[in-house]
């Protein structure tokens, strides 16, 4: 009965040194990407706090005045002429004017989470972007800001690039280790004739000159089996030489 496919990959990973390498350096890759990634949110969320809120709360400022000029209602042309300049949406809300840039996008959460319990807030998610990105003008209208998520959506191509090259590097960082540990495969073919008593063909080394470990040990390997070479030449000529002396007697 053939076992289940993850035993044989197991098996397999458990056998080929090629395969563990290539695991520490996946490991040691996810690791330092991990690593990299939360030291840099962490980095973010403080610099925000310190530095971009503030600019952020003036932005936004600017933004609404020119939708809603002082003491006036909110104009929804003004409105129209902002998103098209920027990547952004605009709700507004009172008595005189309703009026959404994007009614098909859906609310953030910020915003649905104000009618339940905050939860599921992600590394960067601030507690209070009301006030950030909501003003209210002096008649009563609410004029809420936010990202057009569409803008982020027209590249999907992006992150299937990114993920094919990480592929293909991935790719290249094994068949480089496969290459590096080539050698493995000569000295297991070389042993497996000294073995056999074939000592006429040598483990090939790479550049001789200036080898690596694994050009030195097959190096060392050639000369042990060198000088098995030898010693069963001497052993082999002791017994000639026995067996001749042996049979010179019964010949006189």
């Amino acid at each position: 009965m053939k076992s289940p496919w993850y035993r044989r990959a197991l098996h397999a990973l458990r056998c080929s040194l090629k395969l563990r390498l290539m695991l520490v350096f996946l490991l040691l890759a996810m690791g330092v990407a991990f690593t990299f990634i939360s030291g840099a949110q962490k980095a973010f969320s403080v610099g925000w706090r310190e530095a971009a809120r503030p600019l952020l709360v003036d932005y936004v400022d600017r933004l609404a005045a020119d939708v809603a000029p002082a003491d006036g209602l909110p104009q929804i042309d003004r409105a129209q002429a902002v998103i098209g300049r920027l990547p952004i949406t605009i709700d507004i809300a009172g008595p005189t004017v309703n009026w959404r840039s994007h009614p098909e996008q859906t609310e953030p959460y910020w915003r649905k989470d104000r009618r339940s319990d905050r939860e599921g807030r992600d590394w960067g998610d601030e507690p209070d972007w009301e006030p950030l990105l909501v003003r209210q003008t002096a008649d009563g209208h609410r004029i809420t800001f936010g990202m057009d998520e569409a803008t982020f959506k027209k590249r999907p191509k992006v992150i299937g690039y990114t993920l094919t090259a990480l592929l293909v590097l991935t790719l290249l960082a094994f068949l480089y280790v496969r290459r590096l540990l080539r050698p493995l495969d000569d000295i297991r073919q070389g042993a497996l004739r000294f073995g056999s008593g074939e000592f006429g063909v040598p483990i090939p080394v790479n550049h001789p000159q200036r080898p690596d470990e694994l050009g030195e040990l097959a190096a060392t390997i050639n000369t042990m089996g060198h000088d098995i070479h030898q010693m069963l030449e001497a052993q082999r000529a002791l017994l000639l030489a026995i067996s001749h002396e042996l049979r010179s007697p019964l010949t006189r």
